[in-house]
């Protein structure tokens, strides 16, 4: 009686097709429209540097300063006019002075909150 009441029932239609996309080789197109881009433009591309004829991924990583207190959320570089830059990173604890990768780095304020806004500016 199973296998009566299955022969009944329509067949399933497809409900997707499969397609195959050529590699983003023509870059990043922030541009364009997406309905009017070109298959070989990317609209992201994260971790990836198009080549002539394929895609590369960015390899690897390494670590930069480690010993922190909690999870960084803002990351600010500040450019002197010196030329001697400095690079401070927010988390939800504190403001560190990242800018050696060598060493543990320095604490300098108290904070509650890592998302910060900063901007630069000279005087």
């Amino acid at each position: 009686m199973r296998q009566a009441a299955r022969q009944g029932r329509a067949a399933k239609q497809k409900v997707s097709i499969m397609q195959t996309y050529p590699a983003p080789v023509g870059g990043w197109n922030a541009r364009d429209a997406l309905a009017s881009m070109k298959p070989i433009d990317a609209v992201v591309l994260n971790n990836w540097f198009p080549r002539a004829s394929f895609c590369e991924m960015r390899g690897g990583w390494a670590s930069h300063v480690t010993g922190m207190t909690g999870t960084a959320k803002t990351l600010m570089v500040y450019n002197k006019l010196t030329g001697s830059n400095q690079m401070f990173c927010a988390t939800n604890q504190q403001i560190w002075n990242v800018s050696s990768a060598a060493g543990a780095p320095s604490s300098l304020l108290a904070r509650t909150n890592g998302k910060q806004q900063w901007v630069m500016f000279g005087d």
